[in-house]
């Protein structure tokens, strides 16, 4: 495996038998790197029962650690000079990797589509659209990297431009405050998200939900949820290739009518009228 692979580089070119310190630097990467980063700094981790605790409030914690990990450089706190470099040529391996993948989707969009956001403050920063959905090919490293951007400027890009989100000139709505309250309910775990959706009667991106709305996006699979939205709103040809690649772990989120429904979209797929 990856690990593997990296320690046998390590060994390779330092002719030595890897340290203990070195292989938990190659190992924090390789865990930052597929999604399980650790809950904690340094020797303060959480572990067991303390991360069950964890996962009852945030939807998959030691993915959305592993997402801060990923973007901070974290693992290449530790280690010594040859596994930060191992760690520099995986990440510059991986940026090359995201390079064809975009280059490929960009082919495959259509010439109506609107140009991918570049501005990392800007909400859908490097997602793609297809039709009515919306691609993320970073692994969910996204929403992530323009919470953070936005927090270390001080800044939001809106459709009306350059926005601050710190001080008098905040807009109502807009200040940091309001951009991490909707980043944190963005991550809770499906009951936690439940609970919140009912005391505040509005999902995480602000529109009305009802309980039965509710506890239906709760009970219903993210993946076949995703599948679902993209087979009733694009055609055949583009959710034959979208459908397969929600699947697969591509993040993907499709715009749906207001007044979408289960009755509705049953009627569709089955052709008969509510």
């Amino acid at each position: 495996d990856l690990f593997d692979a990296l320690v046998a580089k390590y060994e390779k070119r330092t002719k030595a038998e890897i340290s203990d310190t070195a292989a938990a630097a190659i190992a924090e990467f390789v865990n930052d790197s597929t999604g399980s980063g650790k809950l904690g700094i340094g020797k303060m981790e959480l572990r067991g029962n303390q991360k069950d605790l964890a996962s009852l409030l945030l939807f998959s914690p030691s993915f959305l650690a592993s997402r801060f990990r990923v973007l901070t450089g974290a693992s290449l706190l530790g280690g010594n000079f040859e596994t930060r470099r191992i760690i520099v040529e995986e990440y510059t391996r991986i940026l090359a990797g995201y390079a064809a993948l975009f280059a490929l989707a960009a082919a495959l969009q259509g010439d109506d589509e609107e140009e991918m956001e570049l501005d990392p403050r800007g909400g859908g920063w490097l997602r793609m659209d297809f039709g009515a959905t919306s691609v993320d090919l970073m692994a969910g490293l996204n929403s992530m990297a323009t919470f953070l951007t936005r927090t270390i400027t001080g800044e939001t890009k809106t459709k009306d431009g350059i926005k601050a989100i710190r001080g008098e000139d905040a807009d109502m709505g807009q200040s940091w405050i309001d951009i991490a309250q909707r980043f944190a309910r963005g991550k809770l775990s499906p009951g936690a998200g439940f609970a919140v959706n009912r005391l505040t009667g509005t999902d995480a991106l602000g529109r009305k939900e009802t309980a039965l709305q509710g506890v239906q996006r709760m009970v219903t699979p993210i993946t076949f949820g995703a599948a679902w939205d993209i087979g009733m709103e694009e055609p055949a040809n583009r959710s034959a290739a979208l459908i397969p690649a929600a699947f697969l772990g591509v993040g993907t989120n499709t715009t749906r009518p207001k007044d979408a429904s289960a009755l509705k979209d049953a009627s569709r797929f089955f052709g008969f009228e509510p």
